[in-house]
């Protein structure tokens, strides 16, 4: 009754996309319409405004820390081998994740998604760590574990109420089997599904492969020429 609630006052003001779900919502009616509302929606109504503006900053905030990561990096041939390999691993388990998405249509409950409920994230987090040990120094690796957790942690949580919403039948179920993040246990049993790479293409991975490569390449060239 409580997630029907929520979705009747929220349709009006929130609109839904992402590889999963991401949040974009019109913040104006929201003042008027707080004062009215049950305290456990204005809370959820609440952190949807947060991700909101999370989501607002994340692109600005990235280039920044992309400054940062390169002005900072100290990259070695050793640091370059490991790290790499590591955001390598990340990339491919985020490219397995991204065949077996189809976007807000149908839950994605097979490939890693029998891992974790979020393994475009935590293939994020692999190759952001890869890149960490890439760049050599340890400041880097505290500021990406602090944004991650600031930034990325409120939407994951948002995103979930969303799929509740979407799958009010199906996700309950998932969000007991399945691990938030960090993968606990090997699934038991779950549905086949074939890797589909027109899935990987419509949900356009490709960009992180090509920001994957720009990222070695800058790295290569910091390592040898500065």
């Amino acid at each position: 009754m409580l997630q029907e609630n929520l979705q009747k006052v929220s349709a009006p003001m929130f609109k839904f996309s992402d590889c999963r779900a991401s949040v974009h919502c019109d913040l104006k009616p929201y003042e008027q319409q707080q004062a009215y509302l049950p305290k456990q929606i204005q809370s959820r109504l609440k952190r949807l405004l947060m991700v909101n503006i999370l989501a607002r900053i994340r692109v600005p905030f990235g280039f920044i820390l992309a400054g940062f990561y390169f002005f900072i990096a100290h990259p070695t041939s050793l640091g370059l081998l490991l790290g790499g390999g590591l955001a390598f691993l990340g990339m491919i388990f985020r490219a397995w994740a991204t065949g077996h998405i189809r976007k807000n249509k149908q839950l994605a409950v097979t490939g890693p998604y029998t891992f974790t409920r979020n393994p475009l994230y935590l293939g994020s987090f692999i190759i952001g760590l890869g890149f960490c040990l890439a760049g050599g120094h340890l400041l880097i690796l505290i500021v990406f574990l602090a944004c991650f957790i600031l930034l990325y942690k409120p939407v994951m949580k948002a995103e979930e109420e969303h799929l509740l919403g979407l799958f009010t039948k199906e996700y309950p179920d998932y969000r007991r089997k399945v691990p938030f993040f960090f993968p606990t246990r090997w699934p038991k049993h779950g549905k086949k599904a074939i890797f589909r790479l027109e899935l990987y293409w419509s949900n356009r991975e490709y960009r992180v492969a090509l920001g994957f490569a720009c990222t070695l390449v800058v790295l290569f060239w910091k390592m040898y020429y500065s």
